[in-house]
């Protein structure tokens, strides 16, 4: 395919922005509340992994148009992993302490996931991932949904948001104000995105957020300092450190809180089964928008190396991005080269531009999380009404429930365990056996003399043939069994001695 580098350049330069907001807004909902002090350490490691698996999935990818950045459908519970480690250190842990076992945290979850991910794909049994029921699926990713509206609240409020009083508080004129312009933003990227092409609506209208914001806020006197300790902005950020120190591997033996980590073992795997699956879905949507072939296995090594090089670096979860593929498609994108640029953008905002990233509006960042939480919600809670039967449709309800009242994991498990009940209930209500026939009826399309016809007649009701259908378990195997044992305790028919099953 020939390569446009004006088309490229620009597609590339466009998505490699919207991939640094991304990220940024990421960062800021895994450190959040107590961590915000460390969120200038969390912008590195998101953008780092925005240039690692964006350079490999460009570089490795068999779609051209394919582009990575760190997760919005494992970010929220990567939070919930940070949120839980920061409640349990110990009341003498310093921060520094606190942070370098969330360092072990990110790294751990990158490298599990990279090392399953990569196995998936050279076991070639990418298309183990397909027998998760699609309701499950649909639990799941509502509830990663309501975590990110949740996340974006917490953001722009600065409440954590944990219990109905702080919940409450929300509705404060003060706080109200704080997070309501996010809420509006959000609502005008899902309602222009129904008009015009997803990608440009959410690229015109958060740039266009973002001149208004400093347009109104200069305007009434503020100054870029008095906006920034007061909250509203991301920055300023402390000086706490290089870039250089990032390099999370060696920092592994300093840390003292070991317990903390390897406690959120449940949580890692979460985000590596969510993460293949992701990739699955992800893959399929993709092969829609090119109109070519895609194979999972393939995709599946390249996402894994690339987590392992971003592990590697202190860099969190990373794959193949939907929306921003699909932006960079109708930028008119046809090459790989426009990911590798985004990729390199990215790069330079990490080393250049982290003092820039702190200028960004809290209600900026807090939008795109509605944005993003909202559109998961609408296609997974109210999307799937109509498409799935009543039984089925009501776990997804069900696992958006506990995840927001109780947790993920539990979530997750109560999720599975209905979608099992629903498929033991189902089948034990559809008969196995599709039908029966004697030995008579039965016949082979073997051509036979007459007289081993007429033997094979008058013999054929010894035989019982069973043609079967569906799962042999538990229940469908007794009711087999109860047909069989019906038909020997038959005395007004031959005595039976053959099965055929």
């Amino acid at each position: 395919m020939k390569l446009d580098w004006l088309s490229a350049t620009f597609s590339g330069l466009m998505v490699g922005a919207i991939s640094i907001i991304s990220s940024v807004s990421f960062a800021a909902l895994v450190f959040a509340g107590p961590l915000s002090t460390h969120l200038d350490y969390g912008l590195d490691v998101a953008l780092i992994t925005a240039v690692v698996t964006g350079l490999f999935i460009a570089f490795g990818s068999s779609c051209q148009i394919a582009i990575s950045l760190p997760q919005d459908r494992t970010a929220p519970i990567l939070a919930i992993m940070v949120a839980a480690i920061t409640a349990a250190a110990p009341s003498d842990a310093s921060s520094e302490q606190v942070l370098l076992s969330i360092v072990a945290v990110i790294i751990a979850t990158s490298l599990i996931t990279g090392i399953f991910l990569l196995g998936l794909g050279l076991a070639r049994a990418g298309g183990m991932m397909r027998f998760i029921p699609y309701a499950v699926l649909g639990g799941f990713f509502a509830g990663t949904g309501w975590l990110l509206v949740i996340g974006g609240l917490r953001v722009m409020s600065g409440l954590e948001l944990a219990t109905l009083d702080s919940a409450l508080q929300l509705v404060e004129p003060d706080v109200l104000l704080r997070w309501l312009p996010g809420l509006l933003l959000a609502i005008a990227i899902l309602t222009a995105s129904r008009f015009i092409a997803s990608g440009i609506a959410f690229f015109t209208i958060l740039f266009a957020a973002l001149g208004a914001f400093f347009l109104i806020t200069l305007n009434n006197g503020e100054t870029l300092e008095t906006l920034g300790n007061s909250g509203w902005l991301l920055g300023p950020f402390d000086d706490q450190g290089d870039l250089e120190d990032l390099w999370g591997l060696p920092q592994l033996p300093t840390v003292e809180h070991w317990a903390g980590v390897f406690d959120q073992w449940p949580n890692i795997g979460t985000v590596v089964v969510i993460s293949a699956t992701s990739i699955m879905l992800t893959v399929s949507a993709l092969e829609m928008l090119t109109h070519r072939d895609i194979d999972i296995n393939h995709e599946l090594r390249v996402s894994g190396l690339a987590n392992l090089a971003a592990g590697l670096g202190g860099g969190m979860v990373g794959f193949h991005s939907l929306s921003i593929s699909d932006l960079a498609l109708k930028l008119g994108s046809r090459h790989r080269a426009t990911g590798v640029i985004a990729a390199l953008t990215a790069a330079v905002a990490l080393f250049f531009g982290t003092e820039l990233i702190g200028y960004i509006p809290r209600i900026v960042v807090g939008g795109l999380l509605l944005f993003i939480g909202f559109s998961f919600l609408g296609k997974w809670l109210f999307g799937s009404w109509g498409k799935l039967p009543h039984g089925e449709f009501l776990v997804i309800p069900l696992i958006l429930f506990t995840i927001a009242v109780v947790g993920f994991i539990e979530g997750l498990v109560l999720g599975l365990l209905a979608a099992l009940i629903q498929f033991v209930l189902k089948y034990s209500r559809t008969t196995v056996i599709r039908y029966a026939l004697s030995g008579k009826e039965a016949r082979s399309a073997v051509e036979r003399n007459m007289d081993d016809d007429h033997f094979l007649a008058a013999q054929g009701a010894r035989m019982l043939v069973l043609k079967l259908q569906g799962y042999l378990f538990f229940g469908t195997t007794a009711q087999l069994s109860s047909r069989v044992k019906a038909r020997l305790a038959d005395s007004s028919q031959t005595a039976l001695h053959y099965v055929v099953l």
